[in-house]
């Protein structure tokens, strides 16, 4: 994996994770385990990252920033974020439609 999409698009046991039209809430347990799996990748990747989960309704749910993380990563992490809820769709998927 060599960037960001590729880590956060990629499958989960071997089957890629769909966007569901339905109005899904995380709890904030789940939503830390999300951000320890990403923290665990970037780590094995050498690759400082900014992680931001919102919820299908677009409220921010977790949110960190790893030591020597690009300054501007804040700012867009929360944008990506946003962006993919509100779209309905992945920055992979996005950036085909583009």
């Amino acid at each position: 994996m060599n960037s960001y999409d590729e880590l956060f698009d990629a499958p989960v046991d071997g089957e890629a994770v769909k966007p569901s039209n339905e109005q899904t809430k995380i709890s904030l347990h789940d939503a830390m385990l999300l951000g320890e799996f990403a923290k665990q990748k970037a780590l094995e990747m050498n690759l400082p990252v900014v992680f931001c989960l919102m919820d299908a309704s677009g409220n921010q749910r977790y949110f960190f920033s790893m030591e020597n993380a690009l300054l501007v990563s804040s700012s867009v992490a929360v944008k990506k974020a946003w962006t993919a809820v509100a779209l309905k769709m992945t920055t992979q998927q996005l950036a085909q439609e583009i």
